[in-house]
């Protein structure tokens, strides 16, 4: 896990990709980021060279597995013109497979449904301050939140 230092400015558009687009490409999973860049806005981070953020700490460590969170550093940032997306989207494209309808993608980009978690994307992120890792509770509610959007996300788009 990396550290960083109040100040540090992290741009995603220097990296040929992020760690997260090489997981997703390493797990098969990158055709969804593709996906979501073919139909992204033209003002839009494609994902590939991004950073990703939450508005709450609980939310980032909810996708870290337990052994992670004993290692992971979590930090409040900046996000240059941050644009939010709703994050449960992404299973639902997964749950639609290799050929999903464009309407995930729209749904994406321009929600028009009610979505608890959003993911904020930025290329340039200002880290301002390491925050500590949640609790258990905050964690636990934050997977919920995430849970009750995936299933509103199948709802609303069955695939």
């Amino acid at each position: 896990m990396s550290s960083y230092k109040p100040g540090q400015v992290l741009d995603a558009r220097t990296f040929e990709q992020t760690h997260y687009y090489k997981r997703q490409t390493e797990n098969g999973l990158v055709w969804i980021d593709q996906f979501l860049d073919k139909h992204k806005p033209s003002d839009a981070p494609s994902r590939k060279n991004t950073n990703f953020a939450f508005s709450r700490p609980a939310m980032c460590a909810h996708f870290f597995d337990e052994s992670e969170r004993l290692k992971a550093k979590l930090y409040e940032v900046e996000l240059t013109n941050p644009i939010g997306c709703p994050m449960a989207m992404i299973a639902v494209i997964m749950k639609h497979g290799y050929d999903p309808d464009v309407s995930l993608a729209s749904e994406y980009w321009n929600p028009k449904a009610e979505w608890n978690i959003l993911e904020y994307m930025s290329p340039v992120m200002k880290i301002v301050s390491q925050v500590p890792m949640p609790d258990k509770m905050d964690i636990s509610l934050a997977h919920g939140a995430y849970d009750v959007d995936i299933s509103d996300g199948l709802r609303l788009f069955p695939s």
